[in-house]
């Protein structure tokens, strides 16, 4: 059963590509570090177990990692 269970994709970490370094403070809050001038970001989640790492160019984020998190899982800040 493909999809089963599967989030929409603006619910997820992928979502969040192309967004505006703006939108994610608007959505996620302050991120727990900002490393390489800028240009990663890390979340953590509520529990402590995973980190989220948005890579960002321009102002606006590239590339997610892990590209499927749940952004209901990350710890607001």
């Amino acid at each position: 059963e493909a999809g089963k269970g599967r989030l929409p994709i603006d619910q997820t970490s992928a979502g969040l590509i192309g967004a505006t370094d703006a939108a994610i403070r608007a959505k996620l809050g302050e991120p727990a570090s900002i490393d390489f001038n800028g240009g990663r970001w890390t979340y953590q989640t509520a529990g402590g177990g995973l980190v989220l790492h948005l890579f960002f160019a321009e102002n606006k984020v590239k590339a997610v990692t892990p590209n499927d998190l749940p952004l209901e899982t990350l710890k607001k800040r």
